[in-house]
């Protein structure tokens, strides 16, 4: 799994800048794994993160605050194994 921690950047350039080098970070990571998870805390990114690198390549995400998506892994090789 690939941890992903996020600072809080103190100026638009710099949150702008900091977007960049974690979105290519996890770009990286997918290019090793097809899975990446992201972990990190409340509000710092990590959906906005997620769902804009899923909306340039084919993927598929899951929120695993979801309830829906919770439910959707109870059993991990019955979900992905669809995909």
């Amino acid at each position: 799994m690939f941890w992903l921690a996020i600072s809080e950047p103190r100026s638009e350039i710099a949150r702008i800048i900091a977007r960049d080098v974690y979105r290519k970070a996890v770009e990286t990571a997918l290019g090793r794994s097809l899975i990446c998870g992201l972990m990190g805390p409340r509000q710092c990114g990590k959906s906005t993160l997620a769902r804009g690198i899923a909306a340039t390549v084919p993927s598929h995400y899951f929120d695993l605050e979801s309830p829906r998506d919770q439910l959707r892994l109870h059993n991990p090789e019955l979900t992905l194994e669809r995909l």
